[in-house]
Order: C-alpha cells, then sequence, then structure tokens
C-alpha cells in the first residue's frame, strides 16, 4: 500500500478559438487531471479546482427518425434550460495523456546500456489538441523544473502523446502571454473563466 495518497487532482482549462461569431457553441470550458504523485512532484496542489456549474440553453428535441419513425412524446419536445454540475472526477476516463520523462533513473539495461527514467503525466480532455497541452503545461509547470539536463526532480522540455511522438512544452513566457489556452492559476481566474462561461466554480471543503 502507498503510504501517501494517489488520489487524481483536477484543474480547470478552456480553449478559445477564432471565429467565434460563426460558432453555435462555447468554446470549451472542462477540466484536466493529474495524479497525487505528479501534483506532489511539481508543488501545485494549490492550483486544484473541485467542480463548476452553469445553466444549459433550453433546445428542441426532435424525436422524429431519418425515415419518419416517430418516437415516444411526440415529434419534438421542449428541452427546458436547466443547471448542471460538471464535477472534477475522482479517476479521469478516456481523454489525451501527456506523458513526462523525469531525470530520475529506474534502472538501466544491461545488454544496451540503456537508462530507464520515471515518468509523470496528466489527462487532458479529448479536445485539447498539441498546441493547447503545450501552452497549458507551459503555464502550470515550474518554470525551474523543465530543464534540457534535467535533475531527478526535474522534467525534459517535452511531452509524449499515446502516438508516441515528443512535442514541445511550450516556454513559460510564451505561454503566459498566450491566448489559445488557459489555465486556472488562482482562484480569481477560475471565477473569471467561469464568468465568461455563465458557470460557477464550486472550491474543495477545507
Amino acid at each position: 500500500m502507498a503510504d501517501k495518497p494517489l488520489i487524481f487532482y483536477s484543474f480547470l482549462l478552456e480553449k478559445q478559438t477564432d471565429s467565434d461569431a460563426t460558432k453555435s457553441n462555447p468554446d470549451p470550458l472542462g477540466f484536466f487531471y493529474a495524479r497525487a504523485s505528479t501534483v506532489r512532484f511539481f508543488d501545485i496542489a494549490a492550483l486544484a479546482q473541485a467542480a463548476y456549474k452553469k445553466t444549459r440553453k433550453g433546445y428542441v428535441r426532435v424525436n422524429t427518425l431519418a425515415d419518419g419513425t416517430n418516437l415516444s412524446g411526440g415529434a419534438s419536445i421542449n428541452v427546458d434550460a436547466h443547471p448542471v454540475t460538471f464535477s472534477a472526477k475522482t479517476r479521469p476516463q478516456g481523454g489525451r495523456r501527456a506523458i513526462l520523462v523525469t531525470g530520475k533513473a529506474t534502472s538501466s539495461n544491461i545488454v544496451t546500456k540503456k537508462t530507464n527514467y520515471h515518468t509523470v503525466s496528466f489527462n487532458f480532455p479529448q479536445w485539447a489538441d498539441v498546441f493547447t497541452i503545450s501552452d497549458v503545461l507551459g503555464t502550470l509547470l515550474p518554470e525551474a523544473k523543465v530543464k534540457n539536463d534535467p535533475g531527478a526532480n526535474d522534467v525534459w522540455p517535452y511531452f509524449i502523446l499515446g502516438s508516441g511522438k515528443k512535442y514541445p512544452i511550450m516556454e513559460k513566457a510564451a505561454a503566459t502571454a498566450a491566448t489559445g489556452a488557459n489555465v486556472a492559476m488562482t482562484d480569481q481566474q477560475a471565477q473569471e473563466m467561469a464568468t465568461k462561461k455563465q458557470a460557477t466554480i464550486i472550491k474543495p471543503k477545507k
């Protein structure tokens, strides 16, 4: 049994897209996750969020299939606007896993002499593209822990996705200035994100 908690922490993320006036859906707002061991490694537990609430707009649901089949409840039904809570799950499901390689060795292959290293990871929603992940990691991670020659308490300046490809982590200054994706670094930033999306942030109980 682990001697420290291995729960998952959640972090609030928003993605901003171009030409919003032509889109029917708002820009995505949601969570990405990291295991407690990863959060402790970077010392970022204070930045975690709990959940958020927002009101979904009312709409008309059509209950007629393409061939004209009418489902129960009539041809259409009005769905009123209603509040919905988007909860920070204790364990993320699906999405995109970004793996970061630390400078802490785990073992060495006797034959190839290749050294293996510990990794840490973050689980992002499926809509988070490579640029979004690069921007968010550059913003969230302590700059001093991202190095080209990392020690045991640092990581290389790249992340690996499921395809096995490596992508660079955006430098801190560029990530902070970028507006394509934002991660809440303070309670105020979280509330500002929520206000733009007509949502309410729910903080964890102390």
